[in-house]
């Protein structure tokens, strides 16, 4: 299925609900979801264009980039942009500058954003040259800021801005839309976000690659098959967080046999700086002995040695059994 192709048709809307906004005024708010800024940019060209041709205001509120593509697609359409500028009929302002001055702490507060708005579209809408060409005083808008605060990752502020937009549609008519980069809902995460945002709006638009020809038949053929690539992702989604738990097991059992690892080695370690004290308590041991018995023997020795002598000196007073048992016991030289 395709699914990025280059068209710069924008793609007829789908998923269209009766209007959750409740306005009195004659306002519609779509979202255009997209893979490709050219084609966003073409998309938002077209949807600008019109307005612009019937005599009626437009309204961009962008990126620098985008507001730069866009002027420069109307110009290549044959919209003299410099003219409805002068005339007050095309104004084209930065998301984030123009964001900021209703955020407080972060979320968008509803009474900045009503005067902020508010005083935006009632300039726009009643420009004097809008009321000589045309009938029909509803704007056109074209807004980036949600896709901001999406890209920041503050879904839930996002989400109250889209249902902003819808409450102030009560005071003002205009049409709005709304661009979304497909990418910005990668995760199962957000699968709720993405309803929700596409319940805030009256029509959804798809991205790059949705059959806009054809009959029933093919339209009906692409939802099956979106609906068969939903089941492989679901599919793949049970998959890897099967394999996250497995992985998540295996590296617990790892930490857990390194912890063992580390026990055993310590063990080791500790009967290792044992052995060694042993072994050297055992020879110091042996030599303190040594040098018990080297230090006594010494002693005795010397003590031996005194005493033969004394009874060397003394054998002539000891009777003849003793002094035959002195010269056998001690090899003294004898006086010739």
């Amino acid at each position: 299925m395709m699914m990025k192709s280059g068209t710069s048709a924008t793609a007829p809307g789908i998923a269209q609900s009766p209007s959750s906004l409740g306005h009195g005024l004659s306002c519609r708010h779509s979202v255009q979801f997209y893979y490709d800024d050219q084609f966003l940019v073409r998309s938002v060209c077209d949807f600008l264009d019109t307005a612009l041709t019937s005599g009626r205001s437009a309204i961009v509120v962008a990126t620098r980039e985008h507001r730069f593509d866009c002027a420069e697609c109307l110009r290549e359409k044959g919209i003299d942009l410099t003219r409805a500028i002068e005339e007050g009929r095309y104004l084209a302002l930065d998301a984030s500058e123009t964001l900021d001055q209703f955020m407080v702490d972060g979320t968008p507060d509803p009474k900045r954003f009503e005067q902020v708005i508010g005083d935006i579209i009632a300039v726009s809408s009643s420009c004097a040259a809008c009321e000589r060409k045309s009938a029909d005083q509803k704007v056109a808008i074209f807004g980036e800021m949600v896709a901001l605060l999406l890209q920041r990752g503050e879904i839930q502020a996002a989400l109250q801005l889209e249902r902003l937009w819808n409450g102030i549609s009560a005071r003002f008519s205009f049409d709005l839309l709304c661009g979304y980069r497909i990418s910005s809902f990668d995760h199962p995460a957000h699968r709720e976000f993405f309803h929700r945002i596409c319940a805030e709006h009256d029509v959804v638009i798809p991205a790059e690659g949705y059959a806009e020809r054809g009959g029933e038949n093919d339209r009906l053929r692409t939802i099956a098959l979106l609906q068969q690539t939903e089941q492989v992702l679901n599919k793949q989604v049970v998959e890897r967080e099967l394999a996250q738990a497995q992985n998540r097991e295996a590296e617990h059992q790892k930490q857990q046999l390194l912890k063992e690892v580390r026990k055993h080695e310590a063990v080791e370690e500790e009967l290792r700086k044992f052995t060694r004290r042993l072994l050297t308590a055992r020879d110091e041991e042996q030599r303190h002995i040594a040098a018990e018995l080297h230090e006594n023997m010494a002693q005795l020795v010397a003590a031996l040695s005194v005493y033969f002598g004394v009874l060397h000196q003394e054998k002539a007073s000891l009777n003849p059994r003793l002094r035959e048992r002195s010269r056998a016991a001690v090899p003294f030289p004898t006086a010739c």
